[in-house]
């Protein structure tokens, strides 16, 4: 079950750092996943190009352990933040869109579209109007990001900003990205 007909339902794996847990990390034992990027609390950056490498390469599910206790004692640091999507629009610099991962829609739809990035220590988070996937993942290889994930869009775009929507939703929103001052 995909949650296609489930409310305000999110499918890909994000780290509630509120409740210190993996959301849908269920899904992290399939390739088709995608992508993972994840901070620990010292914003180091991870990223894991296939969502089975996370938490370490070689890392299985045993003895009772969750994803993020693995990655705890693993890297001997906490998870600060974990997201995961598809597709993955940018790795290394370079655009690494795969025309069979996106469906007819995402490729020639021009809608909303979300994406986050990360270069240099900085995360990149992009509204763009009037676009398709691929036009998203040029716009993340010009802004020069070194990863970028496609996020949900369409109705689900929102941007709040400095105490006000950017831009505004059209729909409920299950789940947000959200940066606070320490």
């Amino acid at each position: 079950d995909t949650g296609a007909a489930k409310k305000n339902y999110y499918f890909f794996p994000v780290y509630n750092s509120s409740l210190g847990k993996m959301i849908n990390e269920d899904q992290l034992k399939y390739w088709t996943t995608g992508p993972i990027m994840v901070w620990d609390e010292n914003n180091k950056f991870y990223y894991f190009k296939d969502s089975r490498e996370f938490p370490a390469q070689d890392w299985s599910a045993s003895g009772g352990i969750n994803v993020v206790e693995a990655f705890q004692e693993i890297h001997g640091v906490k998870l600060q933040a974990a997201i995961g999507n598809k597709p993955r629009l940018i790795e290394k610099g370079m655009n690494l869109l795969i025309e069979w991962d996106i469906d007819d829609k995402q490729r020639n739809t021009k809608a909303y579209r979300n994406a986050i990035g990360y270069k240099d220590n900085t995360i990149f988070l992009v509204v763009a109007r009037n676009a398709t996937v691929p036009d998203l993942a040029d716009i993340m290889k010009e802004l020069k990001v070194e990863y970028a994930l496609n996020l949900d869009g369409g109705y689900s775009s929102a941007l709040w900003y400095n105490d006000e929507y950017m831009v505004l939703p059209g729909r409920d929103i299950p789940n947000a990205i959200i940066f606070k001052e320490n």
